[in-house]
């Protein structure tokens, strides 16, 4: 069981599958296409769309690296070369724009 730091087993349960795993495939995709980790998106799908713990979350992204990275490079050289540049640019910008604001939130609001 895991635990939460204290000695204390923390239980909890996972939710929205569907999302949490659409969100993944994102995440894979993303970081194929524009060559970026994909870490810090499957946190935050883990996190706040499947209710994982962030400790738990941040563990399993580290583990989920390689199985990513596999795919993603497998479904990213198969789709770069018929990608437009100009999306790529932008899809990327809003996903790091998003992770900005993100952790701004979480630092002014020590979440």
């Amino acid at each position: 069981m895991p635990s939460s730091g204290g000695g204390v087993a923390l239980h909890y349960g996972v939710t929205n599958l569907a999302g949490g795993g659409a969100m993944m495939v994102i995440a894979g995709l993303m970081s194929g296409l524009l060559g970026i980790g994909s870490g810090s998106l499957k946190v935050i799908a883990m996190d706040y769309l499947m209710h994982i713990p962030l400790k738990v979350s941040s563990a399993t992204s580290n583990f989920m690296i390689g199985v990513t990275a596999g795919a993603g490079a497998l479904v990213g050289s198969r789709i770069l070369p018929y990608a437009d540049v100009k999306w790529l640019r932008i899809g990327c910008v809003i996903i790091l724009a998003v992770i900005a604001i993100v952790m701004g939130w979480r630092a002014l609001t020590r979440i």
